[in-house]
């Protein structure tokens, strides 16, 4: 097998690695005795629809829920998408416009969406890069800014950190996000109490 400008990973319960693979604009599995396939993807560009037929524009980050469905984050398509367990894939959120605007489905922007996780809710968490933001988005499309609001470097509450090129994200079994920053050289960490959060260096 071969890939190109490998970006996130994940796996889901039954022990398949998916794999967004960003320069070649797809979406692969890989199963436990190793054998990889496309899931979804083609050439590069936007279309949602079932497997092959979908088209990407450089995926980068990944996550998997408990039933299967993955969600993925497009670094230059500036889109969240996701393919459920059929392999149809859809757009979450996002208009394919680089820029910053919370609101429900296509009427979000992000800028460079490099990383995503879901919590045990069904809310996906987006490392929005250039923007210096962690969004949140709810199972009915609802994106927000979870943290984050100027860039630099800050600890502090939900309201107070500063972020500088949020990357990559994950989250824990009880609900604490990590997040790996590229310009600051830092590691954070979210606290699931919102009331006493704080992002400490890791």
């Amino acid at each position: 097998a071969q890939f190109g400008y490998l970006h996130g990973i994940c796996i889901d319960t039954q022990g398949n690695l998916y794999v967004a693979d960003g320069g070649n604009n797809r979406i692969r599995k890989i199963t436990p005795s190793g054998v990889v396939s496309t899931v979804a993807g083609s050439t590069s560009g936007y279309q949602d629809g079932l497997g092959t037929s979908a088209k990407f524009d450089y995926p980068s980050g990944i996550c998997v829920d408990s039933n299967n469905n993955l969600f993925i984050c497009e670094a230059f398509g500036q889109k969240i998408r996701k393919i459920n367990s059929l392999g149809i894939v859809s757009t979450i959120a996002g208009n394919g416009s680089p820029g910053y605007a919370d609101g429900q489905g296509t009427a979000a922007q992000f800028n460079m969406a490099t990383g995503i996780c879901i919590d045990a809710l069904g809310n996906l968490f987006v490392a929005d890069s250039f923007n210096d933001r962690i969004r949140k988005i709810t199972q009915l499309g609802y994106v927000t800014t979870y943290t984050g609001f100027t860039s630099g470097y800050a600890d502090g509450s939900l309201s107070e950190a500063q972020f500088n090129n949020p990357y990559g994200i994950s989250i824990d079994s009880i609900g604490n996000i990590y997040v790996a920053e590229k310009d600051n050289d830092k590691i954070r960490k979210i606290e699931t109490n919102l009331s006493t959060t704080n992002f400490d260096l890791f």
